[in-house]
């Protein structure tokens, strides 16, 4: 299911997503969690079903409480952060932001992937209240950290993010860099969805690049 979303199959990977609840995420890893609640979540939001979208982060919180599950609490309060930035309630998203977990209760792999979810949206409700500075350095640190665990799909998501924060702060030739980059990985993948879902700055960015890979003149 995940990655159907990430090669832009968004039907089929609800679908997929669903049965996957209803053959019962609890029993499964979680990153089946994750999926299953937080990512299926931005699917239904996206094709406006926003009850239900809040119905199942409202579950995933519960879950990831009654099963002292970190990492999933953290995707979850992620996921409303993201959804709030997309409507604009910039104010409510840094509220939001206080509920997310860091990995200093955690141990290894847990901690480093909570802190990883902490630093992205935080970063991203840094640039929506106008620090582009302080959201820039968050995410290049990130996708440094990213890259030396090997940890490519993230650091693609993040490169897309930093493209977004570089357009809206006017570092346009930055933002290209950044965006090219993502692709590079992106296309041979065919992931699409990273790139969708960087947000109209992003589409920005990207029709300079077509422009620029049609004249010959690639960043």
């Amino acid at each position: 299911g995940e990655l159907h979303y990430e090669r832009g199959e968004r039907e089929e990977a609800e679908r997929l997503l669903e049965e996957s609840r209803e053959l019962g995420a609890e029993s499964g890893v979680v990153d089946f969690m994750v999926a299953s609640y937080a990512l299926l979540a931005r699917i239904k939001a996206r094709r406006g079903a926003v009850a239900d979208s809040a119905e199942l982060l409202t579950e995933g919180a519960k879950v990831a409480e009654r099963l002292g599950l970190t990492r999933l609490r953290a995707a979850v309060v992620a996921e409303r952060i993201r959804q709030l930035l997309d409507a604009r309630r910039v104010h409510e998203a840094r509220w939001t932001a206080q509920d997310l977990p860091d990995g200093g209760g955690c141990h290894g792999g847990i901690a480093v992937a909570v802190d990883q979810i902490r630093t992205g949206s935080l970063a991203a409700v840094l640039s929506a209240e106008g620090d582009h500075d302080g959201a820039e350095a968050l995410l290049e640190e990130l996708i440094a950290d990213l890259d030396r665990r090997g940890q490519a799909r993230a650091a693609v998501r993040a490169a897309v993010t930093l493209a977004g924060v570089q357009e809206r702060a006017a570092r346009r030739m930055a933002a290209e860099r950044s965006l090219a980059s993502a692709l590079s990985r992106c296309v041979p993948a065919t992931l699409r969805q990273p790139v969708l879902d960087g947000g109209p700055e992003v589409a920005t960015v990207l029709g300079r690049l077509v422009a620029r890979a049609e004249s010959g003149s690639w960043p």
